[in-house]
């Protein structure tokens, strides 16, 4: 059996455009075409990925930023994940 594969997202929604919006059509782009899922966890509602979570009432730091990273690692079904930040 083929083992599954996935893409887990964490932003503080904090990075400038266009960087921001190229950066997750770039990743859309790739899921689409490889059939890889991408699980969101961000700190502000952002319209992007096939699992999204918000962390709201979270502030930016190094505690927050290890959270998503296992959040996102919890709520990924596949079973093997790419970190993208």
């Amino acid at each position: 059996m083929e083992k599954t594969k996935g893409i887990i997202y964490y932003s503080d929604n904090r990075v400038s455009e266009p960087i921001f919006s190229t950066v997750q059509k770039i990743l859309t782009k790739i899921g689409k075409e490889k059939n890889i899922p991408i699980t969101s966890v961000t700190l502000k509602f952002t319209n992007f990925g096939d699992r999204r979570i918000i962390l709201e009432g979270r502030e930016r730091s190094y505690p927050t930023y290890i959270t998503q990273i296992y959040t996102a690692l919890e709520n990924a079904k596949e079973d093997y994940v790419f970190f993208c930040e």
